[in-house]
């Protein structure tokens, strides 16, 4: 039985689309640390338009970054509602809490 917190999910990748630059504090989240697949493409995604400069990101910029890759990983984001995912990540992440969701996060994984 695999623990998780999907809120927290939620709360870590909305949370990376307000301040990318919370890589800085927190160069540890990986992949590895979300069991839903969607999630983890985002990251990935997230992860490389910081790298590229990116200060603020909508959830149409990640998910455009994420079409235009073209691989597997995108098909699966795809396929299980991505867009709506970060959509709602984006809609109810709360910056202030996010300390206590990436603690959450790090627990379940």
């Amino acid at each position: 039985m695999t623990l998780s917190d999907s809120y927290a999910y939620g709360q870590i990748i909305g949370c990376l689309m307000y301040k990318p630059l919370l890589f800085l504090e927190y160069p540890d989240i990986q992949a590895q640390d979300f069991d839903y697949k969607p999630a983890r493409v985002c990251l990935f995604a997230i992860k490389k338009l910081y790298e590229a400069g990116a200060a603020v990101l909508t959830p149409l910029d990640v998910d455009q970054e994420i079409e235009r890759s073209g691989s597997a990983a995108a098909q699966v984001y795809k396929a299980e509602g991505g867009l709506d995912f970060l959509k709602n990540a984006y809609e109810y992440a709360q910056l202030g809490n996010f300390d206590l969701h990436y603690k959450r996060l790090k627990k379940y994984s």
